[in-house]
Order: structure tokens, then sequence, then C-alpha cells
């Protein structure tokens, strides 16, 4: 079963990382860099970092007698892949995907539950904190520093901070993904065909994903209501990173103990929090932010809900 889970994880996830390599491709290809050229000064040490970081934790594991399910180390070296910018240095996706799989063994005790921190946000918080997103050069003309326009909500804030008219994103430009991103987080039809797959295979629940898209969209309308509502909100939602996040990063090993009334509850704080970390927050990273930051809410709720004289937390 475990492998088969596995099967159909791998072959859900991979036409999001080829066509994000291929967007990739093609955006450098506009600015004259050859595809093979391409290859392989970017893409296969990009990728060799990661395996080399999963084979040296490997390595340590056995070197300390330990051991690690070998499932979820490929489950989070595809992640890994997916979410990673290409433009990190080989030598940070290294250091983070092997120190990122170091801290996914250190766990913590909630209330009776086991928990303890994705390997794959592990490694993409390191890289965030190595390699800070730098300023946009048409903000540091206007003075304003600290902000990335790497997505359409962020881009909004750069326009509004600059006093311009923001300029709508079309919707084939959001649905393909046609501009620089991590690869599995660029192509939203790629996406939306796995999260197709994973629910033909039973290996996907669509609740989680509705709450999840529910606390977005009140949100949004709390914090944004114009009259270009909905197509604003719809270019939001056609984030790459957080349609990927929804379908792929919501189950850890943590929120499976947990019952489905606060797995439902982690979704909504995660679709409100992406929108509070995008619009207020001086990073793109919103998703990971809010990843982080709403399972330590749900454990921090459910550990105080332990605590509460006369009541028991069904899980």
């Amino acid at each position: 079963m475990r492998n088969k889970n596995l099967i159909i994880f791998i072959v859900s996830i991979t036409p999001a990382l080829l066509s994000g390599f291929i967007n990739l491709f093609l955006i450098q290809a506009q600015h004259g860099e050859p595809p093979v050229h391409y290859l392989v000064t970017s893409v296969l040490p990009f990728l060799g970092a990661i395996v080399s970081g999963a084979l040296l934790f490997i390595l340590a594991t056995h070197c300390f007698n330990s051991s690690h399910p070998p499932q979820t180390l490929i489950y989070c070296v595809f992640i890994i892949a997916a979410i990673t910018p290409l433009t990190t240095p080989p030598w940070l996706v290294l250091l983070a995907t092997f120190a990122g799989f170091i801290l996914s063994c250190k766990s913590v005790n909630i209330g009776g539950l086991t928990h303890s921190i994705n390997a794959a946000i592990a490694a993409r918080f390191i890289v965030f904190l190595c390699h800070l997103p730098q300023t946009d050069n048409t903000l540091w003309q206007q003075h304003i520093e600290g902000y990335s326009g790497a997505t359409p909500l962020q881009m909004q804030r750069i326009c509004a901070f600059s006093h311009h008219l923001c300029p709508a994103v079309s919707l084939k430009t959001v649905l393909l993904g046609t501009w620089n991103g991590a690869p599995g987080e660029t192509s939203k039809i790629a996406i939306l065909a796995g999260a197709l797959l994973l629910l033909w295979c039973g290996s996907l629940r669509l609740r989680p994903i509705i709450f999840g898209l529910l606390g977005f969209t009140m949100t949004w309308s709390f914090f944004r209501a114009d009259t270009n509502f909905w197509q604003v909100i719809g270019q939001q939602m056609l984030m790459g990173s957080f349609l990927f996040a929804l379908i792929f990063m919501l189950r850890n090993r943590f929120l499976n103990q947990l019952s489905p009334g606060y797995q439902y509850a982690h979704a909504f704080i995660f679709g409100v929090l992406c929108v509070l970390f995008r619009r207020y927050g001086p990073f793109a990273e919103g998703t990971l932010l809010s990843l982080i930051a709403a399972q330590i809410i749900i454990a921090v709720c459910y550990g105080l809900h332990r605590q509460l004289p006369g009541r028991r937390v069904s899980i």
C-alpha cells in the first residue's frame, strides 16, 4: 500500500515539475540562453545537490545506527525540488536538504502526540533564511525596500506603494505559469492535473482544500473588497505555491494524528495566513511562512485544549 501511494504521488507531482522546468527553459531561451547550457549549468547541479543532500543524510543515519523511512525521503526530495527556486546556489541546496532531514528527526510531544517539522519545509526555510529575496529595482528607485514581486499579490502591493496602476495578469499567464519561480509552483494546469489524479486514486481529501480556499477567500474579502474582487481573488488563488501547498503539503505525521476538525482548522488558518503574510509581510514566501505558522498555531491550540479540565480531545 505504501509503495502504491508513493507511485501515485510521484506520477501526480511529476507533471508540475516537468512543466516548471520547461517554462524556465522557455524563459531563459527568450533571454538568449541555449536550453542545453541552462540544463547543464543550472538544472542538473540543482537536482544533483538535492540528491546529494539526501544521500549524505542516509550516510549519516547509517553511521549513527539510525534509520529513516525510505518513502518519506523520496516524498521530501520531490517536494524540495518543487518548492526551491532554481536560482539557489547548489551548495546551499545541498546544505538545506541535509539539514532539513536532520531537523525532521527531532520531535516533541504535544498533548500526547508527536510533533515534528517536515523535512521539505525545513529545507525551504533554511534557503529562505540564507538567501533572502532581493529588492526589486523599481522599488529601489522608489525608496521602498524589502519587497518582492514574485507573486501577483505582491506585485499589487508594489503598485500600491509606487502609486501606479497595477495591470491585471492574464488568465493564460496565470495558468501556464510563464514566469520565474520554483519549478513545481509555476504551471497551475499541471498542479490541478496532479490534484485530479490524487482525487481519482483516493489519495487526496477535498475538505481540507475547501477549508483552505474558504480561509483565503474570507480574509481576502475582508482586507481587499473592490469592484474587481472576483477577478483579483481568482488570480491570487491561482498562485502556484498556494495551490501546490493545498494539494501536496497539508498532510504530515503530526496532522495525521489529529481529528478531522483540527485538520480542517489547520487548512483554514493556512488560507488566512497566506493572505496576511503576502499582504503585510516583507517577503514573497507567504506560503512557506503560513505552513510553519499554521502548524505551530494548531499544535499550541491542541496542547492548550488538552490542558483544559474536564475536556477530552478526540484523535
